[in-house]
């Protein structure tokens, strides 16, 4: 092989994955190299050891451990300037690397509007929450004293089961941690976007017994107060102002299906579902399209798209940046020519006085944000900014 270019590089970030071990022979035998992603920090700035030894081994090498130790990184986050510049530093004089920010093509694209609003659970979704997450919580915290060695000796057998951690190269890390405590959370999130599914909340007796409002999650109300919102002031020009509603979990997509006032003319979408696509592009009728965040990501373009709704967080920035990434990119030809992208979280509201879950998880997603745009901005005006 004489030259090999590989897209999407993100997706090769794992040094030990099967599908790197095949792109790293392929990409040894030949003599001329390039990689090309939008998100090459997915997640963390680890991220760039697994694609950046594609091209040479002489820059960071394959050693996620020994990388994070040369350059002060904690659960996955630069933690000074320093360090942020000498990972610069070494990608430029090593590599010949181009960037294009936002600041250089943003010109191309519609002003961005961050929202938030939040929602309040009834009486009985919030006790039934307080009691899952608490359990949940329990897990967790066993779980890590069981890898930290310090499980309780007098903890019976069945305390004691160990939950596998398949796939992880480094169980102290933050990846380590998320992969855990998802397992944990993950009833807890369904719950919050589809408390109609969870069978023991359904089941309960006497006054505990949802009814109601109590079976919907309020996420969905507030959803159809933005959506209708929306469309009224945009119904002179519908076909250049859709609305999509992103979530992770199927329940939740179904819930929303089933419960929201817009559900039955509701495209829904399911990853490779090039039909869906194909209406909700070209029905004007067809203003809003239910999706599962994580299956409509590289290769789709949705510029007639000026309201992101979501439901749900995930947890890794990638995921996010290129679902966004489907509405908020260059329309050249000028078909859609919208004034502006509106992205609203409906985030559930504090919770005696603490925040939701979800508010965590998306507080802990912007945080990590800020950390992967030192790779971007390190050394320029917007970052000191």
């Amino acid at each position: 092989i004489n030259k090999i270019s590989g897209d999407e590089s993100h997706l090769v970030k794992n040094v030990v994955s099967k599908r790197s071990r095949g792109a790293a022979g392929a990409f040894g035998a030949s003599e001329y190299k390039s990689i090309m992603s939008g998100t090459l920090v997915a997640n963390t700035v680890k991220d760039l050891v697994g694609q950046i030894n594609l091209i040479t081994p002489a820059v960071f090498g394959d050693n996620v451990e020994k990388f994070c130790k040369d350059y002060d990184i904690s659960f996955g986050g630069i933690l000074t300037d320093d360090n942020a510049e000498k990972i610069k530093r070494k990608l430029d004089s090593s590599l010949s690397w181009q960037q294009a920010t936002p600041d250089e093509w943003g010109y191309m694209l519609p002003d961005t509007k961050d929202a938030i609003s939040f929602a309040k659970m009834t009486a009985k979704q919030e006790k039934f929450y307080n009691d899952m997450l608490k359990a949940a919580v329990l897990e967790i915290e066993k779980s890590q004293d069981k890898k930290n060695g310090t499980t309780d000796p007098n903890a019976s057998d069945d305390e004691e089961d160990d939950e596998s951690e398949e796939g992880e190269d480094d169980e102290n890390s933050d990846d380590a941690f998320v992969a855990s405590a998802s397992k944990h959370l993950m009833g807890v999130e369904d719950f919050l976007v589809a408390p109609d599914a969870n069978e023991i909340y359904v089941a309960q007796k006497g006054d505990d017994k949802p009814k109601g409002d109590d079976l919907i999650s309020p996420k969905v109300f507030l959803a159809d107060q933005v959506i209708t919102k929306h469309l009224a002031a945009t119904a002179n020009d519908p076909a250049k102002n859709k609305v999509i509603v992103f979530g992770w979990s199927l329940n939740g997509i179904r819930h929303f299906v089933k419960h929201s006032k817009f559900g039955r003319d509701a495209i829904v979408y399911f990853a490779g579902d090039n039909e869906a696509i194909r209406q909700f592009k070209n029905d004007p009728s067809k203003r809003v399209m239910i999706a599962a965040e994580t299956s409509i990501r590289e290769g789709e373009n949705l510029q007639m798209c000026s309201l992101i709704i979501r439901l749900q967080s995930v947890w890794t920035p990638g995921d996010h940046t290129q679902a966004r990434a489907r509405m908020y990119r260059p329309d050249p030809r000028g078909v859609y020519n919208r004034d502006a992208l509106v992205h609203q979280w409906v985030l559930l509201q504090k919770i005696n006085g603490e925040p939701s879950l979800d508010g965590l998880k998306a507080a802990r997603l912007s945080s990590k944000q800020v950390h992967n745009a030192r790779v971007t901005y390190e050394g320029r005006l917007e970052w000191k900014r």
